[in-house]
């Protein structure tokens, strides 16, 4: 039907666990409607799978699959007991509103190999409306849009940690504070990545400064249990004024960090500094990144006037 299009709109792009999910059902039609109802469905689903590509071990070709649907929730977005009365044309909004679990992590999609593993693991959130036209009992259209949910963010971007410094003879100690600060508290993939180190007085003492970053994934299973780690950007720091500048760039095809009770990936940034008399200093910080989903662009082709706005429905999410 070319004279109906069904269109799903969130008021944001990213959720934390807990947050509530507002937005709407747009339904345009340029002929009147026997609209008996429309059923939200949230659903969250998780793929698992992880092969062992070592040949010269016991554990060859070891694979874990599984596949699964974690829990799928309706919700009564609009009923019409009255089968004879139609919806008028036009463009006709359904708000709604509900929470996400608190209990819910982060969406990802980790693809590739880590050492002897190869993986695709994916967690991702899914809403749905169908559609129901009077005397059908299967839906007439549905549309389907991700959500995209992320760990709770860490707002602070500054961090600083204190060393101590001995002298040649090690005779006494001399206390030293090194202060960080990071361009942003969330990357998302593909970003820049700017980190400031301030070491005041400490400068004169510093020979080299080497940054690298590392994704973390562990996976535990009845099947496989294992961690691995994996190179994903590197470079030396520059001078730059009283301190000292690393700049990466986090490689778009990065994951986005997720903790799961059988899968866990981090992005771990690793410090060393160089000193000209002394040990080096190793630092780990980690940091969020998060790997925006592809979007199909929705297509509005119907061009009609403003229908009615219905009462918002506030659905609870058990």
């Amino acid at each position: 039907m070319d004279d109906t299009l069904l269109q799903i709109e969130l008021d944001k792009k990213l959720y934390e666990p807990g947050e509530f999910v507002t937005g709407a059902v747009r339904l345009k039609t340029r002929v009147p409607l026997n609209l008996t109802k429309l059923i939200l469905v949230l659903s969250k689903e998780r793929i698992i799978d992880v092969c062992n590509l070592r040949v010269d071990t016991v554990k060859s070709g070891e694979r874990c699959r599984d596949e699964s649907n974690i829990y799928e929730h309706k919700f009564n977005l609009f009923e019409n007991l009255d089968v004879g009365q139609d919806l008028s044309c036009g463009s006709h909004v359904f708000p709604f509103r509900f929470s996400l679990r608190a209990s819910d992590n982060s969406s990802t999609d980790i693809r590739g190999i880590y050492f002897d593993y190869l993986v695709n693991i994916k967690n991702s959130y899914k809403l749905t409306c169908n559609m129901f036209l009077a005397g059908t009992h299967e839906p007439l259209f549905d549309v389907n849009i991700e959500i995209q949910v992320i760990d709770r963010i860490e707002k602070d971007t500054e961090f600083k940690i204190n060393v101590e410094l001995s002298s040649i003879l090690c005779l006494f100690y001399k206390s030293y504070t090194i202060y960080f600060k990071l361009n942003r508290s969330l990357f998302f993939a593909g970003d820049q990545l700017i980190l400031d180190i301030d070491f005041q007085r400490m400068k004169k003492h510093v020979k080299e400064i080497e940054c690298n970053v590392y994704e973390i994934l562990s996976v535990s299973s009845r099947s496989i249990n294992f961690i691995r780690t994996r190179y994903i950007i590197g470079g030396v720091a520059q001078q730059k004024g009283k301190g000292y500048t690393v700049e990466l760039r986090i490689p778009s095809t990065s994951a986005s960090s997720v903790s799961e009770n059988e899968f866990n990936l981090k992005t771990v940034m690793f410090l060393t500094i160089y000193m000209h008399k002394s040990s080096p200093i190793k630092i780990k910080k980690y940091i969020q990144v998060v790997k925006k989903p592809f979007e199909m662009p929705q297509i509005d082709y119907l061009d009609v006037l403003d229908g009615e706005i219905f009462e918002e429905k506030i659905f609870i999410v058990s």
